[in-house]
Parts: structure tokens; C-alpha cells; sequence
């Protein structure tokens, strides 16, 4: 009789438990992206205290391709977005019984299954945008050691038809909001930054920062909410116009763990 239990056990959970069981089992290298939401849910503002443009940086440090989701994606994560991870950043503090800040930060698939964690990254700093700036930076000491390389199993093993599930949060329509023009009247001018020019270009999706040579330095594009994000190799922070026209770029320096600005001079 025990022994007829244990076969039954076996076969409700091949039949209804493997295929959860089997999602548990994905690992970071099973992924080709990461996507960083424009404003993570606790926080007040797209971009607050620069904590996505740094996460978005800190993952390209460790060898994730990342887009912010109103980047434009690339054609085979339109396609099938359960390629992607989905950062989440959350503030784990007890607000009344901690004076200490803590995030986490989790990077999930496209069903909201939870596929890395970090361990907490916690600040004692009075000033809060100090203390998440720190706690964000800690909490990737978790990636050390991880070597991320992806593998390319998800292009075998995601259906299309389960792509039909997925609602619009994670789409393309993301990119096709109607944009402010805050740096339409810029384009096609010039700007100076460290001895080179460079010259800003309109395209559908945003805006390209253009060097002498047409090589792209830099994506901007505006966000609904008014914000301009700045994303490139060497920076990721938020661009702001000043009244002659330069473009002030802010980005947290995860060395220095100060903000700092970029200031590319427009040209006469």
C-alpha cells in the first residue's frame, strides 16, 4: 500500500509539477537580456536618485546586454520577450523599526518567476538618495563569481504560442508613446566633450549622439513623464538641457559613489 502512495506521488508530479519545477530550474546564462523599468516600484519618479540608469550600468559591468524599457529592442525580443530578465529593485527596510536602508535586487522572466536574487545590500547613511545609492551597489557583490555567458537555450525552448500570454508591460509599445520635443530643436548641432565633436541625430525610437565619424556614442530618448535618459558605454544617468543649450549629463560614479556631470558644450 505504501509502495502504491509513492507511485501515485511520483505521477501527480511528473504530470502537473514538472513543467514549474523545470522553470525554477533556469539560470542567468538562459537569458540574453535584461530590461530595466524607467521607475522601479518604490520609488516616486522615473529614474529616482538614478538608481535605474546605475543598475543598467552596474549589469552591463557584468556582462549583461541591458536596454531600458523604452529603448528600442532588438528584433528578436520583440519577438519572443521571454528572452529577457526583468530587473526589479526592492526596499526590503522595516520603516519603523530599522534606521538602516535595504534593497534587493531581483531579476525575473517574463511570467514574474523570480530567477536571481541578490543578497541584501544595506546602508547606515542619513541622507536616503546616499543610503539606496550604496545599498544598489552592495547588493551586487551577490554577482561575484556568477560569469555570465548565455547559453542561447531559450531560442529553442520558448513556444511562440506562449508568447500570447505575456501582456503589453514588457512590449514594444513601449517605444511608441508620443514623445516630448525637448531636444528637437538640438538636432543637428553640434557639441563638444572631452576635444570631440559630436553632433545629435533624431531617429524613431529617440535620439543618437553622433561622433565625427558617424560611430554612435550615446542613445537618449525622452520619457512620458518629461525625463531624459542617457545611456552609452561610458555613461548611464539622466540628461538635462541647460538654458545655452548644453547637454548636462548626471550619472552616478560607482567609483568615486558621487553623482557627477558630463557637460557636452553646444557649438557656436
Amino acid at each position: 500500500m505504501m509502495m502504491n502512495k509513492k507511485i501515485l506521488i511520483i505521477f501527480l508530479l511528473t504530470l502537473f509539477g514538472w513543467n514549474g519545477f523545470s522553470q525554477t530550474m533556469k539560470t542567468l546564462n538562459d537569458f540574453k537580456y535584461v530590461v530595466i523599468p524607467l521607475q522601479y516600484k518604490m520609488s516616486k519618479e522615473d529614474n529616482e536618485f538614478l538608481l535605474n540608469s546605475t543598475t543598467k550600468y552596474l549589469l552591463k559591468q557584468e556582462g549583461f546586454t541591458t536596454y531600458m524599457e523604452v529603448e528600442k529592442f532588438p528584433k528578436d525580443l520583440v519577438f519572443n520577450q521571454c528572452l529577457a530578465l526583468y530587473a526589479d529593485l526592492e526596499s526590503v527596510t522595516t520603516r519603523y523599526f530599522s534606521l538602516n536602508t535595504k534593497v534587493v535586487l531581483k531579476l525575473k522572466d517574463c511570467y514574474g518567476n523570480v530567477i536571481f536574487q541578490t543578497a541584501e545590500g544595506e546602508s547606515k547613511k542619513k541622507n536616503v538618495e546616499e543610503a539606496y545609492k550604496e545599498s544598489l551597489l552592495k547588493t551586487f557583490t551577490s554577482f561575484s563569481g556568477v560569469n555570465y555567458e548565455y547559453n542561447g537555450s531559450l531560442n529553442q525552448n520558448i513556444k511562440q504560442d506562449k508568447q500570447q500570454d505575456i501582456t503589453g508591460d514588457f512590449s514594444d509599445d513601449k517605444n511608441n508613446y508620443e514623445k516630448p520635443d525637448a531636444l528637437a530643436s538640438l538636432v543637428e548641432n553640434s557639441f563638444s566633450y572631452e576635444g570631440t565633436i559630436f553632433t545629435l541625430k533624431k531617429i524613431e525610437a529617440g535620439y543618437l549622439l553622433l561622433n565625427a565619424n558617424g560611430d554612435k556614442e550615446a542613445f537618449i530618448n525622452e520619457t512620458p513623464t518629461g525625463n531624459i535618459l542617457y545611456n552609452s558605454e561610458r555613461l548611464n544617468g539622466s540628461l538635462i538641457i541647460s538654458s545655452n543649450g548644453d547637454l548636462e549629463v548626471e550619472y552616478f560614479n560607482t567609483k568615486s559613489g558621487k553623482v557627477e556631470k558630463a557637460i557636452f558644450k553646444k557649438q557656436p
